[in-house]
């Protein structure tokens, strides 16, 4: 919510003790008082719903099925392996060598124990999903209930300035 949004102060100062952070920029130019964006939270079931939705399967069947995958992913980056998906992204498991910090209140010297990391790269169509605008349902064609055609592409536009003639 923005500062225009509020009809009194005290709802203002509520919504910042209870939200902190700086907000969104239109609202910090003025007090500061807009709390943070926030992103919904998707759970395992809503998404295990929906596929099950989608494909006519019991819910059951596809928590099974999802559960699995999810635990092959844990073993093999435990393994440190690279899972590699096409289209989508790249795990791997990295690792950070041990080393010394600093507390910089105290200046006391720290050991800091190595440790491992999974690291995420997008990949193509992740990268190209993540730079064009939001829609408000995305079904991705494999998933999309039988009988139901994808929307046609539309038919490329010819470069400015090149004249084509008419069949």
């Amino acid at each position: 919510m923005h500062v225009a949004d509020f009809s009194d102060l005290k709802a203002v100062a509520f919504r910042r003790r209870r939200w902190g952070g700086s907000g969104c920029r239109r609202c910090a130019a003025v007090f500061r008082l807009c709390g943070p964006t926030r992103m919904a939270t998707i759970t395992k079931k809503d998404m295990l719903d929906r596929i099950a939705s989608r494909l006519n399967l019991p819910p059951v069947q596809v928590k099974r099925i999802v559960q699995m995958l999810l635990d092959e992913i844990v073993v093999e980056l435990l393994k440190n392996n690279r899972l590699e998906f096409r289209d989508f992204g790249v795990f791997e498991c990295r690792s950070r060598p041990p080393r010394m910090a600093q507390n910089p209140k105290t200046l006391r010297r720290i050991a800091v124990p190595g440790r491992r990391r999974i690291r995420f790269k997008a990949g193509r169509r992740l990268k190209i999903g993540l730079s064009a605008p939001v829609p408000d349902e995305v079904v991705p064609p494999r998933l999309a209930p039988a009988g139901v055609q994808p929307a046609p592409a539309a038919a490329p536009q010819p470069a400015a300035g090149v004249v084509v003639a008419a069949p």
